[in-house]
């Protein structure tokens, strides 16, 4: 995949709730940050915490 393909794919991903799709994409390594203050604000240290605690917990609420 293309940059471009890949950052149309996260943004895809994101929109359709595809986490499968998410985590293809990403490398084992991911580190997210999400800025404190903002809804699950910290430092996450893999794929599947992103999916865990970001894109669910933003679900939940």
């Amino acid at each position: 995949m293309s940059n471009i393909e890949i950052i149309q794919e996260l943004y895809r991903s994101f929109r359709e709730k595809d986490y499968d799709a998410f985590l293809q994409v990403c490398t084992s390594d991911l580190q997210w940050i999400q800025n404190e203050g903002f809804l699950c604000g910290a430092i996450h240290q893999d794929p599947e915490a992103v999916v865990d605690q970001v894109f669910k917990a933003f679900n939940d609420d």
